[in-house]
């Protein structure tokens, strides 16, 4: 029973216990039993032995036999213990009403603040701050746990105002917070936290990474810190910075792979979009990435394309060559197409790469691509068109319409022109299609 009630890791089970208190209960019982036997059986032996009392009171006398007089002590032992017991319960009803009192009033508070912080997590941000003006009477009382609540509710109550949009009621919560984390020990992070929150939420990173000034200097290690000044380093324009604290927050799993390369991409664009753009900043970006993650296909593109406005087409090629072999992305490939070095070279590539992967559009947008490049009409035209079936892109569009026109289909060339402006007004061109969109 006990080898299977035993658990190494959670102890008892629920069951078990039970058990083991119904066994403890017994095993009293039954020590109580045997005591008061073993007591009746010495009181029996010495009135076997011819004992007895004799109570003298004037002129009355009472004989009792040994046993009987025993008994008796017990009975009034017991009686005084009852009575005593009675008296002494009388005697604490005032402070067990009093005490009653007190926990209906704490479990009213427990209960009003509960649903406070239920009211915030549903977004009921007007009973929130109305609630709130309560609070200051309700915990009068308790010294000890009066200022962080009030601390507290005083946050939940800013945060509701930053919600509905109230700046005035805002700034009174606000100032209501910092009046009372004056000389306070406990949690001194708390107003420079939630005003980083608020300048994040009207993307002034600026402000916030003012705001963060002061935690960063006592917890630098702490998450939640790091993600908001993640955030306001993308927001003020930091890339450096934001990729520097990308990858320590990937390390300690603090944010998604997704992510991380998305910021990664988003700082190298950020860096690479000089209109003065040179080798050395496309050099400082790759020095600023590990290997693994200028493999990345957001980054990569981004940099194999700061290497073609450059005139770097076998350098873009190589990198974008190297990336696929890690991690396989379609975007990569739309940019290859671009890389016009050994159209020959290629071309074999790509052949290869299709009989691996299958078709899609930025398979069959490369092969249209380079096929046209190398002077091979007939099937540039064939995977062009085969791009469009999967989808209908401005630039498939307009190379199409070259092809035809170098075909001197004039009328086809027209008509999928036509077709590139409609398309390019229901949906604007891409950033991507966009820088290449002037070849056609």
């Amino acid at each position: 029973m006990w080898n299977l009630c035993w658990e190494t890791s959670t102890g008892l089970r629920p069951s078990c216990v039970a058990f083991y208190e119904r066994f403890l209960s017994m095993t009293r019982i039954l020590i109580w039993a045997i005591l008061f036997a073993i007591a009746v059986a010495v009181v029996m032996g010495m009135q076997s032995m011819g004992g007895a009392v004799t109570i003298w009171w004037s002129d009355w006398r009472i004989d009792f036999a040994l046993s009987t007089a025993i008994f008796i002590l017990i009975g009034l032992a017991i009686v005084h213990l009852l009575l005593t017991q009675l008296l002494r319960w009388i005697g604490d009803i005032p402070e067990r009403f009093r005490r009653a009192r007190l926990h209906r009033k704490e479990s009213k508070r427990i209960k009003r603040l509960a649903d406070l912080a239920l009211d915030f997590t549903e977004g009921r941000y007007a009973r929130v701050t109305k609630a709130a003006e309560e609070f200051e009477r309700d915990f009068d009382g308790l010294e000890d746990a009066k200022r962080p609540v009030q601390r507290l509710v005083a946050v939940m109550a800013a945060k509701a105002s930053h919600e509905m949009r109230d700046m005035g009621l805002r700034a009174r919560w606000m100032k209501r917070l910092e009046a009372l984390s004056k000389d306070e020990t406990d949690h001194p992070h708390l107003q420079p936290l939630t005003l980083a929150q608020f300048a994040l939420d009207e993307r002034d990173g600026r402000a916030a990474l003012q705001s963060l000034d002061s935690v960063l200097q006592g917890e630098r290690r702490q998450i939640h810190t790091l993600r908001q000044v993640m955030k306001a380093y993308q927001l003020s324009a930091q890339w450096p910075e934001l990729i520097r604290i990308t990858k320590l927050l990937e390390n300690r799993s603090a944010i998604s792979h997704v992510l991380a390369d998305h910021n990664r991409e988003v700082a190298a664009r950020g860096m690479l979009s000089s209109p003065r753009l040179d080798r050395s900043q496309v050099r400082h970006v790759m020095d600023l990435l590990s290997k693994d993650d200028l493999h990345r296909p957001g980054p990569t593109s981004v940099i194999a394309r700061a290497m073609l406005k450059l005139g770097q087409a076998s350098e873009a090629g190589r990198l974008i060559e190297a990336s696929l072999k890690v991690q396989w992305d379609d975007r990569l490939l739309e940019v290859y197409a671009d890389c016009e070095d050994d159209c020959a070279a290629q071309l074999a590539k790509v052949e290869e790469w299709s009989r691996e992967r299958g078709d899609s559009f930025a398979m069959s947008w490369v092969l249209g691509r380079l096929h046209q490049k190398c002077g091979q009409a007939g099937k540039a035209g064939l995977y062009l068109e085969q791009a469009l079936e999967h989808r209908q892109s401005v630039r498939a569009l307009l190379a199409l319409a070259d092809w035809a026109e170098a075909q001197s289909d004039t009328e086809r060339a027209r008509d999928l022109r036509q077709r590139a402006l409609a398309a390019s007004v229901l949906n604007p061109l891409t950033a991507p299609e966009r820088s290449a969109a002037p070849q056609y």
